[in-house]
């Protein structure tokens, strides 16, 4: 990674309850990654939705959302990633998920959402060969 082109964005506390998610973006030429760690529920996501729309603003071709370290996610917190998904397809960018926690991977499975969004096990794997794993 050519660190000219890398550009993160100090880790930021979203959301006001005592249970916080904490974002950190990386900008790519080619791709955006948005990390997230915590929770995501009623509380934070609002201001995750903002962030998140902020990110894909910026974003070119690939917005990948890195769930490794959210460890709850309520039904307001897949709310804003299907908006995301929602707002990112027609401008032609792929949203893809990396990494999510055994948790997250069921509730995504439990949900269907499975079948809206690329799911990568890794962020490595989310970010090899992005012309492969476009969209639809």
């Amino acid at each position: 990674m050519n660190t000219k082109d890398h550009h993160a964005t100090a880790g930021k506390r979203v959301g006001h309850a005592h249970v916080d998610v904490d974002l950190s973006t990386i900008r790519q030429p080619a791709h955006t990654i948005v990390r997230l760690h915590g929770d995501i529920d009623i509380a934070t996501a609002p201001a995750l939705r903002e962030d998140l729309l902020d990110a894909l603003g910026s974003c070119t071709d690939l917005l990948v959302v890195d769930l490794s370290g959210v460890f709850f996610c309520d039904a307001a917190g897949l709310g804003v990633l299907i908006g995301t998904l929602h707002r990112a397809t027609p401008r032609h960018i792929d949203l893809h998920l990396a990494a999510p926690s055994p948790q997250m991977a069921r509730l995504l499975h439990i949900t269907g959402l499975d079948r809206s969004f690329k799911i990568h096990s890794t962020l490595a794997e989310a970010l090899a060969h992005p012309e492969e794993n476009r969209h639809a």
